[in-house]
């Protein structure tokens, strides 16, 4: 699999996994198929999660790091590591893959490349 580097192809992969598990195909557990992954940048859904429940940066900083780490995940200038995704998954209650999986892949795409909803 390729890395994806634009939001065309981050579209067109999410359209193939939607079209792999409509036909059964896709090789994904139980939790994943039946809640398919946000199509959001990991920091987008932390910013939901973080209004649902109230929470501030400062709350989240025994969980992400640093004050200034906690800050550029937040803003989405730093990508969620897989350890801070599985932290964020046990604090929310969800998969981790809900901050890394695919949405991991639009958090590799930069900026530049990104339409203005993103």
């Amino acid at each position: 699999m390729e890395d994806v580097s634009t939001e065309a192809e981050y579209d067109q992969t999410i359209a193939e996994i939607n079209r792999l598990l409509r036909k059964g195909e896709a090789n994904l557990s139980p939790e994943e198929a039946y809640h398919p992954f946000p199509e959001a940048p990991g920091y987008r859904i932390l910013k939901h999660y973080m209004h649902v429940r109230g929470l501030r940066q400062i709350d989240l900083q025994p969980i992400l790091g640093s004050r200034g780490v906690t800050s550029e995940i937040v803003n989405g200038k730093r990508s969620i590591t897989k350890e801070q995704a599985k932290r964020l998954g046990a604090l929310f209650g969800v998969s981790p893959a809900v901050f890394k999986g695919m949405a991991g892949f639009f958090d590799r795409i930069p900026r530049s490349n990104r339409s203005p909803k993103g």
